[in-house]
């Protein structure tokens, strides 16, 4: 649980998720078939990660994860030129979180950033 003490002003949930539950989660988000490399979901199979939900502060999270905060740093929206953005309730749809970085949701983390939020909710493994 090392990973976890970055975020321990944040209070976990009682539901603890196990890996299918998060492939599953993220499959079922997923536009892009290659959004998340196949290699996260065999590590966090091989594992066998659990995850918690919890509300994580946006400025924490770009500090601790340098490849997200460059991607939030850059500006890039991917839905940009989409004939199909997000809805705004797909917004609040949790990121995924695993040992210390985002594996899934950098752009909704992005544009929440953007648009002012202080917190995301995440699945972050335990």
């Amino acid at each position: 649980m090392k990973h976890l003490t970055k975020f321990e002003s944040f209070s976990p949930s009682e539901d603890v998720f196990t890996a299918e539950d998060m492939v599953s989660y993220i499959s079922s988000l997923e536009t892009d078939e290659n959004d998340v490399p196949d290699y996260y979901f065999d590590l966090i199979r091989k594992v066998n990660a659990k995850f918690v939900l919890k509300t994580l502060n946006i400025e924490e999270l770009l500090k601790s994860d340098v490849a997200l905060k460059d991607y939030v740093d850059s500006g890039e929206d991917r839905y940009e030129y989409s004939e199909y953005p997000p809805h705004a309730s797909e917004l609040e749809n949790p990121i995924v979180v695993f040992e210390g970085e985002v594996i899934d949701g950098y752009n909704r983390t992005s544009i929440n950033y953007r648009n002012g939020e202080k917190t995301i909710r995440a699945y972050v493994s335990i």
